[in-house]
């Protein structure tokens, strides 16, 4: 957790013991962990030592905002939230409908440090325009969360080619044509088992201990589709009828688990637009590097929940959300986004094609 000049400053003067728990310099301060246990080293039998001892206000921004994440368009300040806190994920999967509106309101703290994502080309409000008609198109109803993020997809890798400039004029047109044509794909028959390897890179990057739930989630990927993960080499060794395993995996979900898991699929989808203020914020620098990040995202918790049912028959609220939940922690709050490209180049998923046919596994 990073902890911002303003919150040294007070240590300093105030309550110069709290510097020991910190490290790292500038933008790169942030609170120390234990070296045994991974958690912070304020962590105190499930509370936060410093929340305790000194209150709230002593808390750094990360620390008192978390789950909350706060970002501008100018003169528009958005807060929103993140699915790697457990409540998060359980309200955007199964809270209010309307748990995405815009609603208007007072900020009891904001960051000290706030970046604005607002494009020199664009006012505020067609900044937060196109914004809006992104997570729009993505609450479609009647639509499988699959077509609703291809239309995404097409149109994010066109506005990389375009000038900002005329974002807001094309946008609407964009997204209709993307809903209308949306292009054939070949599925490429590694590609599950290439989503579990990328999962575990990513994860041994984070150098993090393994928690037990994204364990779990590993483990039962692992038996659904017969694959075998090494450690301490990061190879995937897969069993002789893993494919076949992946097939009937995938019959399986077509005829009894895809539309009972569509609406929640489709919810995490616009959950994660809206949270990422898409597309002008997000993990990568660009659209296309931002809708490249979530597909794989959004392909990884599809294949974690088609496994869970592969393996237990059903996947339960709980489960659900503790998939949703501890993959958001590895991919979203702690993963490299420039070590997750370089990982998606390898796979050949930065393609728009090959990033499609990824989208359409187990959906042909």
């Amino acid at each position: 957790m990073q902890v911002e000049s303003g919150t040294r400053q007070r240590w300093q003067a105030q309550a110069p013991e709290l510097l020991t728990a910190i490290e790292g310099e500038g933008a790169d301060c942030h609170m120390r962990r234990d070296a045994q246990s991974g958690y912070c080293v304020k962590f105190d039998k499930g509370l936060c030592g410093i929340h305790k001892q000194y209150g709230a206000d002593y808390l750094s921004d990360a620390c008192y905002l978390y789950p909350r994440v706060t970002r501008t368009l100018g003169e528009h300040t958005l807060m929103s939230a993140t699915l790697s806190c457990p409540e998060i994920a359980r309200l955007a999967l199964y809270g209010p409908e309307n748990g995405l509106a815009l609603k208007t309101g007072e900020f009891a703290r904001l960051p000290q440090e706030i970046k604005d994502y607002l494009p020199t080309e664009l006012t505020p409000d067609q900044a937060l325009a196109v914004h809006r008609a992104f997570v729009d198109s993505a609450a479609l109803q009647n639509a499988s969360a699959e077509s609703l993020l291809s239309t995404i997809i097409t149109v994010a890798f066109a506005f990389t080619r375009l000038p900002v400039a005329s974002w807001p004029e094309a946008v609407e047109f964009y997204i209709a044509q993307a809903q209308k044509n949306q292009a054939a794909t070949q599925p490429v028959p590694e590609d599950p088992f290439n989503v579990l390897h990328a999962l575990a890179g990513l994860i041994v990057a984070t150098r993090t201990p393994l928690a037990e739930r994204i364990s779990a989630i590993l483990n039962t990927m692992q038996q659904a589709l017969g694959a075998t993960l090494t450690w301490e080499t990061m190879q995937i060794g897969l069993a002789e009828d893993s494919a076949q395993r992946y097939e009937a995996m995938c019959a399986a979900w077509k005829t009894q688990y895809a539309a009972l898991y569509n609406p929640l699929l489709a919810r995490w989808l616009r959950f994660q637009l809206a949270a990422s203020l898409f597309p002008f914020s997000g993990l990568g620098a660009t659209p296309a590097e931002r809708i490249i990040i979530l597909t794989v995202r959004f392909v990884t918790l599809r294949l974690s929940l088609m496994c869970e049912c592969a393996v237990h028959g059903q996947a339960s609220p709980e489960i659900i959300v503790r998939n949703a939940q501890s993959l958001a922690r590895i991919l979203d709050h702690i993963g490299d986004p420039a070590f997750s490209l370089n990982i998606y180049t390898e796979t050949g998923w930065i393609q728009e094609r090959r990033l499609q046919a990824l989208l359409s596994l187990g959906q042909k």
